[in-house]
């Protein structure tokens, strides 16, 4: 990921593997290194790692 919009390219795959959660989501902002914030549109948020390719549903702040 040498682009210089790698958080897009996250979010990019985040919506590949997460087709479902994908339909839900107003917005996502950087989070920590090969990481994004994930806003959904009934106030969850999600941290999706792209090193482990996994997603956890956090409590809202």
């Amino acid at each position: 990921m040498s682009d210089k919009n790698e958080w897009k390219e996250i979010y990019k795959n985040f919506k590949f593997l997460y087709p479902n959660l994908m339909k839900e989501t107003v917005g996502y902002c950087p989070y920590g290194y090969m990481s994004i914030m994930i806003y959904f549109s009934d106030d969850f948020q999600m941290i999706y790692n792209e090193v482990d390719k996994r997603g956890k549903i956090v409590e809202r702040t």
